[in-house]
């Protein structure tokens, strides 16, 4: 297998439901057909895409890779910084590894993947940009790894998309086309947002989300149309996956609001933050509770457990969270009651509406899970699994390319390979 090549494609949010209507369409309704499939991945706790892609990448828990949320931990700031970063990475992740094996690699759009010293072809993922021209885009990219000579070979042309989408989906899609048209890296791993961005603003399975799986469609081909403009196709490898799904959201809740309203956090009449003794950083539909002294660590539990079901049903000891491959530097993690998110805000009321009617970052064994599609040389047509877990990707992606990921906690889906 080591002259094969693999093009991991992950539609951020899509779920195994999502298919029923992507197999009408032209082009992922062939893919399909001849692809391997798992129909359930179990994604990881908390389902988040930042640690999600890096598990996507290393095959490894949050706890052994590091990336540990999509935002920086930084109390009082009401725009913090997103982990754009590689640096944070604590195990080599499949692009090393690629690279060691004498691959050519290529990132677009995949978060955590900024600076990477090991991808010949970066874009990477600029989530939240404040780009307000394209020059200020460019230099974006340009600060977070993108080569001048990449960008104008491949990016130049497609950063008139940025104006049709705010998610910059379409540069990226166009721009991971370029690339394979002109290069055929031997590992390709792009991140596509439509279906995450339509549920967050929409609901799960409102009906704008069609548009958002009409995008995927469309990318689907100008991937597809760009392996075989490559003269690479014989070779080459696609699989469609996803990091999450979500789930509908009725409502916030401000853990931190609590924390200034019983003394844990000190707040100004202007409203802002002067210290903190706990301080809650929100995983979307979990929440971590950082406690700067252990010794207020049964003060605020218990006060965390006054409020036990206005907002959350579970409050997870640091090392009970550690169980399910998720250990950092906080104290507590709140998970949702099923319908409410958490915000880092810290003044105005505890609960208020909802900023998104859908979200994540839950319990991995709730909500419609995300599947797996894999089609090319390497798979068997027609294979077909009914679960596996968002580990498992990486070390079966290696083994396309012919080497392995030792520090990888999943397992080959040898079941899906020829």
């Amino acid at each position: 297998m080591n002259d094969q090549k693999i093009i991991i494609l992950s539609m951020d949010a899509l779920v195994r439901e999502d298919l029923d209507y992507l197999k009408t369409k032209p082009v992922f309704g062939a893919f399909l057909e001849r692809a391997a499939q798992v129909e359930h991945v179990k994604s990881i706790y908390p389902t988040l895409t930042y640690p999600c892609h890096a598990t996507m990448a290393t095959g490894c828990w949050p706890s052994k890779h590091g990336v540990l949320s999509n935002l920086e931990f930084d109390p009082g700031n009401p725009d913090p910084a997103w982990n754009w970063y590689h640096d944070v990475y604590r195990v080599p992740d499949i692009l090393d590894r690629a690279r060691e094996a004498g691959k050519a690699t290529a990132a677009i759009g995949w978060p955590t993947m900024a600076r990477h010293p090991h991808v010949d072809y970066l874009v990477a993922e600029i989530a939240g940009t404040k780009a307000k021209t394209d020059e200020e885009f460019r230099e974006q990219y340009l600060l977070t790894g993108t080569p001048e000579t990449l960008w104008k070979e491949v990016c130049e042309s497609e950063i008139h998309c940025r104006s049709v989408q705010k998610e910059v989906h379409l540069f990226n899609a166009h721009t991971a086309a370029n690339i394979i048209r002109k290069y055929a890296p031997d590992l390709l791993l792009f991140h596509g947002r439509h279906p995450d961005a339509t549920r967050h603003k929409y609901g799960v399975f409102a009906p704008e989300v069609k548009y958002a799986l009409d995008q995927c469609e469309e990318t689907l081909k100008l991937i597809l149309d760009a392996v075989r403009e490559s003269g690479a196709e014989e070779r080459t490898n696609v699989v469609v996956t996803a990091d999450h799904g979500q789930m509908d959201v009725k409502r916030n809740a401000r853990v931190n609001v609590l924390f200034a309203n019983f003394g844990f956090a000190e707040v100004d009449e202007a409203g802002n933050l002067l210290s903190w003794k706990a301080w809650s950083h929100s995983t979307g539909m979990s929440t971590r509770v950082f406690v700067k002294d252990p010794a207020n660590e049964a003060a605020v539990l218990d006060l965390l457990q006054s409020y036990l079901g206005m907002g959350y049903s579970r409050i997870y000891t640091r090392e009970e969270a550690a169980e399910m491959g998720y250990d950092g530097p906080f104290s507590f993690m709140l998970e949702t009651d099923g319908k409410t998110s958490f915000s880092d805000k810290w003044t105005g009321p505890y609960l208020t509406p909802p900023a998104k009617l859908g979200s994540h970052g839950y319990h991995p064994d709730k909500a419609p899970r995300p599947p797996i599609a894999a089609a090319g040389p390497a798979f068997r047509a027609g294979a077909f699994l009914p679960d596996a877990r968002l580990i498992d990707g990486a070390p079966t992606w290696a083994k396309v390319l012919g080497f392995d990921l030792p520090d990888a906690d999943g397992r080959v889906l040898e079941e899906l390979l020829k």
